[in-house]
């Protein structure tokens, strides 16, 4: 061994040391491996077509599975009407006030009605008198 160089903490001997260009990990990841991030959001934003109103439509599987969500719900799922009302609370501006409905731009052609309102803040338990 030479004397220059000590072995010790953090200072492994020369022999046991990685030789130049030599991976750490020979066996790790392959390149070009996706990760579960990259899977979920190809999976998710797959073109697929879905027949709406007896016409066909080329839709994104996350469009179309909110669809289907969202019918469940106004058919009467309740667990799919929340999903639904969670997703919208979380992604959309809130439910107008029984006061004062101001108009907001992304939602300009959408209008709420008083049962809409009702039934989103029953939904959420925000409303302890609704029916």
């Amino acid at each position: 061994m030479s004397a220059e160089y000590e072995v010790g903490y953090k200072k492994p001997p020369k022999a046991g040391q990685f030789k130049k260009g030599q991976s750490g990990n020979p066996k790790g990841r392959p390149k070009g491996t996706q990760n579960v991030s990259t899977v979920v959001q190809k999976a998710l934003c797959r073109k697929v077509t879905v027949t709406v109103n007896g016409k066909l439509h080329k839709t994104t599987v996350l469009e179309a599975t909110l669809m289907a969500t969202a019918a469940k719900g106004m058919g009467g799922d309740t667990k799919a009407a929340k999903l639904v009302l969670d997703l919208a609370g979380a992604h959309l501006p809130s439910v107008p006030s029984d006061a004062a409905h101001e108009e907001h731009p992304t939602t300009a052609s959408f209008q709420w009605t008083e049962e809409d309102a009702k039934l989103a803040r029953f939904l959420r338990f925000e409303d302890d008198d609704a029916p």
